[in-house]
């Protein structure tokens, strides 16, 4: 493999493989297909080196096309020259031998969380556009390593796509790594090994090591106000703002996934602490009352699947990990916690206690920060700082990132190239 990487990234987003191979110092070149104006603006703030390449269909037709191919579609009367002038862009792309492919394709159809529409999405057969890119590559490049991220799926499309690249998928939770609960499947043939006589094959990559981060590692201790949401007089949030909307996932992928959640410090008071909401400043808690101070309040009791709350009206504690991060209105994130409790018996005296759930009608609810989504994704700072100070607007920060990879995944994956 050549000392600086070739890369060609597909369903780029805002450059989470960059971050990734950044992380683990290596020299790398990314030429990255995205169409999202939004997430190419953040990637080239990260990476101003990155060679955009544009629509993934357009690439695929300049590196699988055969010659002769080529020279009737640029010759031909029912191509736009736009679409002409496209093409000849990307010729350029059949000389590279690229060292590593990537792909993190759409995954609205597979998402269980969508209409799951699987291959009949035209978002998720961009898949087999990935599919003949790399096939060409190969031809290139017999040692061109390559890596597919996409979400969980019914186990009959995803033996299509492990048919289709020859290999079986390895799953990840990102909770391992980050505060998020995110479990993803990885297809990779970086540390690929032969199972069977048939030839089938498997990844060789272990699980990550468990960093234990938990929601309170992330959050900040001061937030703009824009963040708060609005309390009625009686307590309650105002129209609108008593549900919380989803984020949307993947790398460079698409998808509603799962529905994000907003948190509050809520503190109970107690002697000459009158308590209260902290927006600010988080109060000190001690080594040994942490896990029992901090729990999760539930701000819409809401039955819809089965008895259970959809995940939007759930809110998690802060010593636990945050659900998946998906695209859509994130701004709608709404999450709770409380920092103090009483503690009561159940029933007559004995060895096990439970804590009273505060009452949050007057607390100050807030969703999640941008930062502190990006945290959730693994990004390190300095790129945040950068994301947020390019124009980009919060409502394509929060899509691009549930968009996004966990980079840190990704790192552990890479780092056995």
């Amino acid at each position: 493999m050549s000392e600086e990487m070739k890369v060609l990234s597909l369903f780029n987003g805002m450059n989470c493989i960059g971050l990734a191979l950044h992380g683990l110092g290596r020299k790398f070149k990314v030429y990255a297909s995205e169409i999202d104006k939004y997430a190419t603006k953040v990637s080239d703030t990260l990476f101003p080196e990155t060679v955009n390449l544009g629509d993934v269909v357009f690439v695929r037709r300049a590196i699988c096309w055969k010659d002769s191919t080529i020279q009737k579609a640029l010759s031909s009367q029912h191509l736009s020259t736009k679409t002409k002038q496209a093409i000849r862009d990307l010729l350029f792309l059949r000389g590279i031998k690229f060292d590593l492919v990537v792909a993190g394709s759409p995954c609205q159809g597979f998402s269980f969380a969508g209409k799951r529409l699987n291959f009949d999405d035209p978002r998720s057969k961009l898949f087999f556009e990935f599919v003949k890119i790399l096939n060409s590559c190969k031809a290139k490049n017999q040692h061109v390593k390559w890596l597919l991220e996409n979400v969980r799926m019914s186990k009959e499309h995803q033996d299509v796509i492990s048919e289709c690249v020859g290999i079986e998928p390895i799953k990840i939770n990102s909770s391992l790594v980050s505060a998020q609960n995110r479990v993803r499947l990885y297809w990779t043939n970086i540390c690929a090994y032969q199972f069977d006589l048939f030839g089938k094959q498997k990844c060789g990559i272990k699980q990550p090591e468990d960093k234990l981060i938990m929601l309170a590692d992330v959050l900040e201790l001061e937030v703009n106000e824009k963040y708060m949401a609005k309390i009625s007089k009686d307590g309650k949030l105002k129209s609108k703002q008593n549900k919380a909307s989803c984020f949307t996932a993947g790398g460079n992928s698409g998808g509603n996934h799962s529905d994000m959640d907003l948190f509050v410090i809520f503190q109970k008071g107690t002697g000459f602490n009158k308590g209260g909401v902290h927006k600010e400043k988080s109060p000190t808690v001690t080594s040994n009352s942490f896990e029992h101070n901090n729990h999760v309040v539930q701000l819409n009791p809401a039955k819809e699947f089965g008895g259970q709350p959809r995940q939007q009206n759930r809110v998690y504690a802060i010593s636990g990990k945050s659900p998946c991060l998906t695209k859509g209105c994130a701004h709608h994130q709404k999450v709770a916690t409380r920092l103090k409790s009483k503690t009561v018996r159940v029933g007559r005296r004995g060895p096990k206690d439970r804590h009273e759930w505060d009452a949050v009608d007057k607390a100050e609810i807030r969703r999640l920060s941008p930062r502190e989504c990006g945290r959730l994704q693994t990004i390190p700072e300095w790129a945040i700082d950068k994301m947020l100070s390019c124009g980009v607007s919060d409502t394509q920060i929060y899509k691009m990132l549930g968009n996004g990879w966990t980079v840190a995944v990704i790192e552990h994956i890479l780092k056995h190239l």
